[in-house]
């Protein structure tokens, strides 16, 4: 997913029912559509209650931990929705990095030391950094998407295929 917000259309027409596992569009706060293919549209914002935790992923001198906010972000075609990404809404909603897809040792570690958090790095997948950077631009931050994402510490990885 390499499309730039430029490539979609927001959209404020009434939302399509999506056919899958009872999600729909109208859950979500904002829906765009893929000006190449108005058959695809994504629909983001929606912030579900019982899904937000207090997280403990940043170091409170770049991200306080206090401000994240899970939000999702769910693909759609023809109404159906066929993926869903996990974003982070961070400083009290300045910006949005993806959800960490788990971690790994740092370089040169062995899993029979004792370890600290520090000897660990948290990782998020190209795609999803890719859809985390769409949304950032939807909805037009003042804080560039890099910043958050460089003051994260997250590892970007390949996506599995």
């Amino acid at each position: 997913m390499r499309e730039q917000s430029t490539d979609w259309e927001e959209a404020d027409d009434d939302p399509v029912e999506s056919r899958n596992r009872g999600v729909s569009e109208d859950e979500h706060r904002s829906i765009a559509v893929l000006k190449a293919d108005i058959d695809i549209r994504i629909g983001w914002g929606w912030e579900p209650p019982s899904r937000q935790q207090r997280w403990g992923l940043f170091k409170e001198d770049q991200i306080s931990n206090a401000s994240v906010r899970l939000q999702l972000a769910d693909v759609f075609y023809r109404g159906a929705m066929v993926r869903r990404y996990e974003l982070l809404k961070v400083d009290s909603n300045d910006g949005i990095v993806p959800r960490p897809s788990g971690f790994r040792l740092k370089n040169g570690l062995s899993w029979g030391d004792s370890h600290t958090d520090d000897d660990f790095e948290t990782l998020v997948s190209q795609r999803a950094v890719d859809v985390a950077r769409l949304i950032h631009g939807f909805d037009a931050y003042e804080v560039p998407f890099e910043h958050y994402l460089d003051l994260s510490g997250f590892v970007v990885v390949p996506t599995p295929t």
